[in-house]
């Protein structure tokens, strides 16, 4: 298989993920969105030689992310929200939690759709996150 070939196929798999969490979601069957956590834990790790680890394993919902690796001092929520809502929320918890001082990163990755927030930053006074 040439290069292309391997993107093309990458980007299906992913068309593929984004359809089934937009189509399960409204009618709650929110599986998909546990298995989307694994997901892209295995697929960041292989691109970018991350280590993280799924904290839900240890804990059920663990508060502002999802992923961590301690290492490379990396933390993701994975959702399917894009609201700036859900985006305060999870820095919020993230910070209530203490993961700041674990995590010098919290990526919010969302696997439906990107929204456009007009708020330049969100959590602490003085915009710990931008």
């Amino acid at each position: 298989m040439i290069r292309k070939d391997y993107i093309d196929e990458i980007t299906r798999s992913l068309a593929v993920l984004k359809a089934e969490v937009e189509l399960s979601n409204p009618s709650n069957f929110t599986d998909i969105n546990i298995h989307a956590e694994n997901f892209y834990r295995d697929f960041l790790n292989i691109l970018y030689d991350y280590r993280l680890e799924n904290l839900n394993a240890e804990q059920q919902n663990t508060a502002g992310c999802d992923l961590g690796d301690e290492k490379n001092r990396i933390a993701i929520q994975v959702t399917s929200t894009s609201s700036l809502q859900k985006t305060k929320d999870t820095v919020i918890a993230f910070v209530k939690a203490e993961l700041d001082k674990k995590y010098d990163r919290l990526i919010i990755l969302n696997i439906v759709k990107k929204s456009k927030h007009r708020e330049r930053k969100v959590g602490k006074k003085g915009g710990f996150f931008d």
